[in-house]
């Protein structure tokens, strides 16, 4: 299969120039909502215009849970989106039982590097039989993350303890999928607000329960558990910059 190489820090530049115009406008909760939204649409029309255009064919499918028990890392921004999707479409009945996987799944993910988290055998909160029960609104960590060999996803979910989660990655998509997110992460930190990575239920314990999160974060308040300090985000381990 023949590997791309995509313009990727223009693509990273381009979506922080887009981000830093909507932010010069407003703060406000909807129009960070929608910029995340945008961002998160124009990378996903990127990963699938790559695949459309270079016939790459990934055996990735909906119930496909095995890339859902690694570490999720997501910014703030992303947390918020993803809180806000939740209230809006989840039941008083389901928000409870969400509530209570999240608690559990963040008490056993503190402190814990990607690699123990793996063998942790932690599920994502947000899997109801084995689907994305926020789909849409997924984050972009989740969205950039692919295989081309579903075996290998298989084995290392099957043999969590021996095996490492490293999925077959197509170089040139991943990176380029990357370059939007570190784009978006690049133009919150250019407002200066809290644009790093944190695990994926630990910050959604304290936006879907602390009502002033927001504005504590608007504010420049780091509102979230840090990951462990040998740990890097996934804009990180690709080569950029945080």
């Amino acid at each position: 299969m023949v590997e791309q190489d995509f313009d990727y820090i223009g693509i990273m530049e381009t979506e922080a120039d887009t981000i830093r115009k909507r932010l010069k406008k407003s703060k406000e909760p909807s129009n960070v909502l929608e910029v995340v939204k945008a961002s998160l649409t124009r990378m996903g029309a990127f990963f699938d215009t790559v695949c459309k255009d270079y016939d790459i064919v990934l055996p990735c499918k909906e119930a496909c849970p095995y890339c859902c028990y690694v570490r999720v890392e997501v910014s703030p921004p992303e947390v918020f989106y993803i809180s806000n999707y939740i209230h809006r479409h989840f039941s008083e009945k389901e928000m409870s039982s969400l509530l209570k996987r999240i608690r559990n799944s963040a008490a056993r993910a503190r402190g814990l590097t990607s690699k123990q988290y793996a063998r942790a055998r932690i599920p994502c909160p947000l899997l109801a039989d084995n689907k994305c029960s926020i789909y849409p609104a997924r984050p972009g960590t989740c969205r950039i993350l692919h295989s081309r060999d579903v075996d290998v996803c298989k084995k290392a979910y099957e043999d969590a303890e021996n095996a490492e989660y490293d999925p077959i990655q197509n170089e040139g998509l991943r990176m380029g999928s990357v370059a939007f997110l570190v784009g978006l992460k690049m133009a919150f930190e250019r407002a200066k607000l809290d644009s790093g990575s944190y695990e994926l239920s630990q910050a959604l314990a304290v936006t879907l329960t602390n009502p002033k999160a927001y504005t504590a974060w608007l504010k420049g308040k780091k509102m979230f558990t840090a990951l462990p300090a040998e740990e890097y985000g996934e804009w990180r381990r690709a080569g950029w910059p945080s």
